[in-house]
């Protein structure tokens, strides 16, 4: 108690460091705690040493100038303990205000955050609805995809028996297919890991913004799938009708061309006295009937070759979806494990403040009982001090100050 009281009071600064921070706050009032309770030590045994002075002159009967003036420092040091004591109780005081206020602010800030995290699951409903339509109609597509690829298969195989001239060169064109599109999955892999690992480090709504940037993506993919779908069936449809109708023309030009040539041979058998230059234009008009015939074949073997390309590639804009699904279901897991770690440190951090509040609370309000306590027992020692100076006599007084100390009732020795 001898030492200079320094007030618990916090700067502006200090006070803007630790408001957010509970567990600072709890260090800084259980300090302040520990400081009240060595005061209150030192102040139980300054009570004692006093009382055992009392005792002494009690017991004694005697007061010579020495206990007087021991007895006027003890009193001095009461008082100046008593003061001190008193500034702390106020500082308790302000600190619990400023705790309380801290406290309230610390609370606002958590249904602030119970709200947004509301909104959260909110949307997060939102994106799973979403993503089990865009689900839904890949399903859709999916379905619709085997029968669109028997219709092409039959279709190949058709036209396959037709140009087998056409098939080292149709084989090459699938293996460089494969290898772009082997390529290509590989770079969407390698896109797909980079798209996780900056969903990981961003925060919880961007990564919800570009969940439902990708839905709608997919969606729209599933809507122009089905749309191609649709159209590479008809023109499937078409081509396999322009085909038969190309067949049937092929045959009827073989056909007559055929009756050509015996009406020919006829011609040639029953005259043979035309000349030279009458064969000799038959036989290229023969000829351009088979060149035209060749360019024919050769342009609706073209033609089949690109409905095989365009085939494969529908075929491989699916997988790419499918993929594209994995991902976002992928994302819907990582962030739903978020959202449930986020709620149990929520939980724990919210339970062991309210523990450590409470037992502050209640060490401050047991702490200021027993200041209150001390303040009593304090005026109870200046009662009796002041008592005790009233019985000593006044030349026991002027022996040992130079004035004379105030007395109500002084009593001669």
């Amino acid at each position: 108690m001898q030492e200079d009281y320094a007030a618990p009071l916090l700067t502006r600064g200090e006070f803007e460091a630790i408001k957010h921070d509970p567990l600072l706050i709890l260090e800084r009032g259980t300090a302040a705690i520990v400081s009240l309770q060595q005061d209150e030590a030192a102040l139980k045994a300054q009570r004692e040493a006093v009382q055992l002075q009392l005792q002494g002159v009690n017991t004694d009967g005697k007061f010579n100038s020495q206990r007087y003036r021991e007895a006027m420092d003890a009193t001095a040091e009461l008082e100046r303990d008593h003061r001190t004591l008193s500034v702390r109780c106020i500082d308790a005081e302000l600190g619990n205000k400023r705790l309380a206020k801290v406290v309230d602010e610390l609370r606002e800030e958590k249904e602030a955050l119970r709200e947004e995290l509301q909104t959260l699951r909110g949307s997060l409903d939102s994106l799973a609805e979403q993503h089990a339509d865009a689900v839904a109609a890949i399903a859709a597509a999916e379905k619709a995809a085997p029968e669109a690829e028997a219709k092409g298969k039959g279709l190949q195989e058709a036209i396959a028996k037709k140009i087998d001239s056409l098939d080292a060169l149709t084989k090459e064109i699938v293996s460089f297919t494969n290898k772009s599109a082997s390529l290509q999955r590989k770079v969407e892999k390698l896109g797909c890991e980079r798209l996780v690992l900056e969903a990981e480090t961003v925060a919880l709504e961007q990564t919800t913004l570009q969940q439902e940037r990708t839905i709608n993506y997919l969606q729209y993919e599933a809507a122009k799938l089905g749309e191609a779908t649709k159209a590479r069936t008809s023109e499937l449809v078409e081509a396999k009708k322009q085909t038969a109708a190309m067949l049937l023309e092929l045959q009827l030009q073989v056909t007559r061309a055929e009756e050509e040539m015996t009406r020919l041979h006829n011609a040639v058998a029953n005259e043979k006295s035309l000349t030279g230059r009458q064969n000799i234009w038959q036989a290229k008009e023969l000829h351009a009937k088979t060149e035209d015939l060749l360019t024919a074949h050769q342009e609706l073997a073209r033609e089949r070759g690109g409905v095989k390309a365009e085939l494969a590639f529908v075929q491989e804009k699916m997988h790419r979806l499918q993929n594209n699904v994995l991902v976002v279901e992928k994302q819907n897991q990582v962030l739903n494990e978020t959202l449930r770690q986020l709620e149990e440190e929520d939980e724990l951090l919210k339970a062991n403040y309210n523990k450590r509040k409470k037992q502050a609370v209640e060490e401050m309000t047991k702490q200021s009982a027993i200041a209150h306590q001390l303040n009593a027992e304090l005026e109870e020692a200046r009662e009796k001090l002041y008592l005790l100076n009233s019985k000593v006599c006044k030349a026991c007084r002027s022996a040992i100050f130079t004035s004379e100390p105030p007395s109500p009732s002084p009593r001669k020795g």
